[in-house]
């Protein structure tokens, strides 16, 4: 058996992103956990989770976490295989840098990338002689059959799902690998491996941070196709479930483990087939398990009805994410976004109604939008806002690798794939930093219209139920979080209290010819992770 180091880069934020998010690495986890049922030595570094109060200037940009210095530094000595989790092209540069420091150090060692992004920009990655392999796609059998073929020196040609350099002589691009039908016999993450207080005691997960929040996984895939996203590329088509009675089961062995009161799932579309969902809440409800559970990343509504809402609020279900996308029936078209905006009214409607919290997902500026479809779009948030939706979420549209549209773009020669390129992919995240996509509007344009995309939306919101905002007003300052919204505007009020400090610090270190460090602490810092000069103390 080998001994394998899985690794979780530090994570590329700005500044002026609204929030932070601060998730267990749910898909590196679950590597972790199968490499180690297999009996293989497993050690993971995560880069963000051993120091998520540190903020570094790196490049372009910043990181937050621990250094490539530190990571590479926390590598065994031992260690004979590599594998780095690259979710999202906006981290490829560090992660770029970080294949090359470790390179330098292990030099025989072969460095696998996973993820998204190597999925997505295979030959890109490749061109690189610090990256020896791409897993693409889905990666627990992959990885089996590609650590067991290095461990024994044979031939990797016939692996399926994997790409590499052949000796010089170019890029080979096995053929996919099908999709693993049987989910339930993976092991559950290997979160005994990352340092997973630290993220429960941060509380910014991708949801509400309602108590001791874990994220967990239901389904797999998406059978939709939408053009502007990432996973036709990734997952294929295929939506495939676990049995529901193994989802209550890995519930209650977090609970019992860790203390986690607070699930999150983090699938692409949880509610695709109603009989799955209406099990999965009976099985909570017959076990008598008392948690809250949401859906913050986005899910279907075509079989959403008010039964469903009803059932999954009575087994603890208190935030959900509906996803109308635009109010533009062009757009969604263009888009291919397969959707009846009419459902999603009604699902919120019964959510709203059954006590739950509901937001939107929201984009605007899609390449081929006019203002006509903007205005739609506005009227649409005002329609949320009337129907009871608690907040939206508004991102301007993103060329991200591996959707559709990026490789229209792509090949039009409108994207150059440079660091200033990826780290621009955080401005969907970030106010201050837009890029358009779309000539009929500036970068300044489409910042302002989303700005005030917010403001249409909120105004009414708390025009029409005025309550609601001074109940978010009182849980932010007793730091209680209901919805994704408060979330934010506590982080953010952490993040201004501190800020000023810390750049400070920086143009002091950078007169010192230092690297400079932002916000070594944050002001949501609980106490027990701080020493007396404010910097990490988790052992």
């Amino acid at each position: 058996m080998a001994n394998v180091t899985i690794i979780v880069p530090p994570q590329i934020v700005t500044l002026t992103q609204i929030g932070s998010c601060g998730v267990p690495p749910i898909g590196a986890s679950y590597i972790a956990g199968y490499m180690e049922k297999l009996g293989h030595t497993v050690e993971v570094i995560d880069g963000l989770g051993e120091d998520m109060y540190k903020y570094t200037k790196w490049g372009i940009s910043n990181v937050r976490g621990i250094t490539i210095p530190e990571i590479v530094n926390r590598i065994p000595r031992d260690t004979e295989v590599i594998g780095i989790s690259n979710m999202w092209s906006h981290a490829w540069p560090v992660t770029r840098d970080l294949t090359i420091e470790i390179k330098k150090v292990y030099p025989k060692v072969p460095i696998i990338l996973g993820g998204v992004n190597p999925t997505s920009l295979t030959e890109q990655v490749l061109s690189y002689p610090s990256v020896d392999y791409c897993v693409l796609g889905e990666g627990e059998e992959t990885m089996r059959e590609l650590v067991a073929a290095l461990e024994s020196g044979s031939p990797v040609k016939d692996i399926k799902g994997i790409a590499y350099r052949n000796n010089g002589n170019g890029i080979v691009i096995n053929p996919k690998r099908e999709r693993r039908k049987d989910l339930d016999s993976l092991p559950y993450p290997a979160y005994h491996k990352i340092p997973l207080e630290t993220y429960i005691q941060i509380r910014q997960p991708h949801g509400a941070g309602r108590g001791r929040s874990l994220p967990i996984i239901g389904t797999r895939g998406c059978p939709f196709s939408c053009t502007f996203c990432t996973a036709p590329k990734v997952w294929s088509k295929d939506w495939i479930t676990r049995d529901p009675s193994r989802v209550v089961d890995e519930i209650q062995y977090h609970m019992e483990k860790y203390k986690a009161d607070d699930f999150q799932f983090e699938d692409l579309t949880a509610i695709t087939d109603k009989d799955w969902i209406m099990r999965f809440s009976e099985e909570l409800m017959r076990r008598n398990i008392k948690i809250s559970w949401q859906l913050p990343c986005g899910t279907r509504t075509e079989t959403f009805d008010e039964e469903v809402a009803r059932t999954i609020s009575k087994a603890g279900c208190t935030n959900i994410t509906f996803a109308p996308e635009s109010g533009s029936v062009d757009s969604l078209r263009w888009v291919q976004k397969k959707l009846d905006l009419n459902n999603v009214y009604k699902a919120a409607r019964y959510s709203v109604k059954a006590g739950i919290t509901v937001c939107g997902f929201v984009v605007i500026g899609f390449p081929n939008e006019t203002k006509e479809d903007i205005k739609n779009t506005f009227k649409m948030l005002r329609k949320l806002a009337w129907i009871g939706f608690h907040e939206v979420s508004i991102t301007t549209f993103t060329a991200i690798p591996g959707s559709e549209i990026f490789y229209e773009l792509l090949k039009e020669k409108k994207v150059e794939l440079n660091d200033e390129f990826y780290v621009g992919l955080l401005c969907m995240s970030d106010l201050m930093a837009v890029t358009s996509w779309n000539s009929n509007f500036t970068d300044k344009q489409l910042a302002r219209l989303r700005v005030r995309a917010y403001m249409n939306f909120f105004f009414f919101a708390y025009l029409f139920r005025p309550w609601r905002f001074f109940k978010s007003f009182k849980n932010v300052i007793l730091k209680r979080q209901e919805n994704k919204l408060e979330k934010v505007v506590y982080d953010m009020l952490c993040k201004w209290r501190t800020n000023l400090k810390g750049i400070l610090g920086i143009h002091k270190n950078r007169k010192d010819g230092g690297e400079g460090t932002l916000l070594t602490t944050s002001c949501c810092q609980p106490d027990s992770l701080m020493k007396v000069d404010g910097s990490s103390n988790r052992t």
